[in-house]
This record gives C-alpha cells, structure tokens and sequence, in this order.
C-alpha cells in the first residue's frame, strides 16, 4: 500500500505572505517584480495613461502662474473651476513626441484665459480663437474680428499680441506632456508600487515572488 504521507508529489507549499510579512530583501524583491509586471501591462497598469489624463485640471497652468498672473484670490473668479478644463475628448498623446487634445481643451473664463495668454484687455473685443490639432501639438489659431474696421495701428498691436500668445501656447503644450510623463514614471516609484500592493492586497511567496 502506497503511503500518501511519503509521497512527494502531492506535497504543495500554499504558504502566502503579505507584503508587510516579507523580509527587507524579499520587500525588495516584491516591488520589483510588481514593477516589471507592470511594464509588461499586469498589476492593473494597463489603464495608468488613462489614469492619468483623466483629470479635470490637466490642462491648467500652474497654482503659481495663475497666481502671478491675477493674484492670490483668481480661485474666485473662477469658482472652484479650472480656467483650462478637460472635457477629456479625443485626447491622444506619445510620451516625448505628441499631444492633440484640441476637442477636450474646455475653456471656462474666456477674459481670465486671453489675459493669461498675455492679450492686453484692450483688444479682447476684436479677437477670436479656436484649437487645432496640427503637428506635434495642439495649436491655438486667432482671428482679427471685423478686421477691414479696424485702423492699421491697431491691427498691428493686436498682431502682436497675438504672436506671443501663440507661442506661449505652444509652449504650456509641451509643459502638459512633460507634466502626463512624469504623472505616468511616478507610478513606478517604490513609494507607489507599495501603494498599489497595499490596496490590492497582493500576496507573495518567502522570497517576494509575487502570487497570481
């Protein structure tokens, strides 16, 4: 008779450890097995660039330079909106190469935002915008109003205006690209990875292998 008790090949190790149980090196271990995974797409990292562009104030310049621009109380204003908000349609994006998000760039104070774009109030009345997605990033166009009505002088200062405005734009473009990449790198950080075992409850074996 076969002795079930001696007999290896039935024998399993169902032993799991949570990640607070491992030791510092199997610790070690676990996170960078997780983040391994997760350049492979697994651990729920599959959906972190959507994460990431999913965010109403994506778009909007920093605390900072709104502050700068229109001082301390701007939130006012505002009204615990964004200046710049994300209606979050069509985004498309390459870390490092492009951005177009002309159909989700939601523009909530049209006189905040042509005055942070640096347009002198005086010749908000004659200008019209719209975005586009030409090239690498998304673009803002302008247009004189009732330009045939306006005095040569005039139009020239609005020109003006308008062409630093353009490249300010172009600019705070590539700053939103920079700012989604490192929003995306920081979710490969120890700091996040422990946070993202810690609420899904992850479970490793002794040596911080991972158990799926």
């Amino acid at each position: 008779m076969i002795n079930l008790k001696n007999f290896s090949l039935f024998e399993t190790d169902s032993e799991s450890y949570s990640f607070e149980d491992l030791s510092p090196d199997s610790k070690k271990k676990a996170i960078e097995k997780i983040r391994d995974g997760m350049y492979k797409g697994e651990f729920g990292a599959y959906d972190i660039p959507d994460w990431v562009i999913d965010d109403d104030y994506l778009f909007e310049p920093t605390h900072q330079e709104l502050t700068d621009t229109f001082g301390p109380n701007y939130t006012e204003d505002l009204k615990d909106s964004p200046m710049i908000g994300n209606s979050r349609e069509g985004i498309t994006y390459e870390t490092g190469i492009y951005l177009n998000c002309s159909k989700a760039l939601d523009i909530n104070n049209t006189e905040m935002f042509l005055g942070w774009l640096g347009i002198s109030p005086f010749y908000w009345e004659d200008v019209y915008f719209e975005f586009r997605d030409t090239g690498s990033f998304t673009s803002i166009e302008f247009e004189i109003e009732n330009y045939d009505e306006l005095e040569p002088e005039r139009i020239k200062r609005i020109e003006f205006y308008l062409e630093r405005a353009e490249k300010k734009f172009q600019d705070h473009m590539k700053r939103i690209l920079k700012r989604i990449e490192s929003s995306i790198d920081a979710q490969y950080e120890d700091s996040e990875i422990i946070e993202r075992i810690a609420s899904n409850n992850y479970k490793f074996d002794k040596e911080g292998n991972p158990l799926q």
